[in-house]
């Protein structure tokens, strides 16, 4: 078995993104309409998603179809597993009323999980010489999907939403593995 390389760089930039979800969930519980807090919470959730998303997308290359299939099927294992534990388990220990809509609809982080099973479903669904040949027609589609997505009201309209409305943001991180991001961005000129 191989080694596994490890690029820090992106390590990093999902680290800082996942420790900005929890300070973007940790200023939304208390924070005053006119506060610093509140412009840094709308600074937060300005571009910590769609980057997060962007990533998830990178790394969801296609090298080996049978192992980007196991893949798919262990997110749905974990979806499954962790909304049973949200859905049923949790609102007893905590003396809650349970609520059946919480098996199917989901919350908290199930969102995102749900959301990047359908984005890697996508892809692999796909043919592959389509979204090798047809990668500015897959973008532009994903965009008009994005802005369509508010006025089809499709299952529960949050959350489906949120998947179609972020789609863009996975098939730009998808096709983004043949740009030398570092580079591209180490150009960029900082006045200090």
């Amino acid at each position: 078995m191989g080694k596994i390389y490890r690029d820090a760089y992106w390590d990093t930039l999902k680290f800082v993104l996942i420790s900005l979800v929890v300070l973007g969930h940790t200023l939304e519980m208390n924070i005053p309409d006119a506060s610093f807090n509140r412009a840094l919470y709308n600074t937060i959730y300005l571009f910590h998603m769609p980057l997060f998303i962007f990533v998830s997308g990178r790394f969801s290359q296609i090298k080996e179809r049978q192992k980007y299939k196991l893949g798919i099927f262990k997110l749905v294992e974990t979806y499954i597993v962790f909304q049973i534990l949200r859905s049923l388990i949790l609102p007893s220990l905590l003396g809650e009323t349970l609520n059946w809509k919480y098996i199917v609809v989901p919350n908290w982080i199930m969102w995102y999980l749900m959301s990047l099973i359908w984005w890697r479903l996508f892809v692999y669904y796909i043919p592959s010489h389509i979204i090798r040949e047809k990668r500015v027609e897959i973008i532009i589609v994903s965009v008009l999907i994005c802005l369509l997505s508010g006025f089809i009201p499709i299952g529960h309209p949050l959350e489906f939403q949120r998947t179609l409305v972020f789609f863009p943001f996975f098939i730009t991180g998808f096709y983004s593995t043949e740009i030398d991001v570092k580079e591209k961005l180490s150009r960029i000129p900082i006045g200090w």
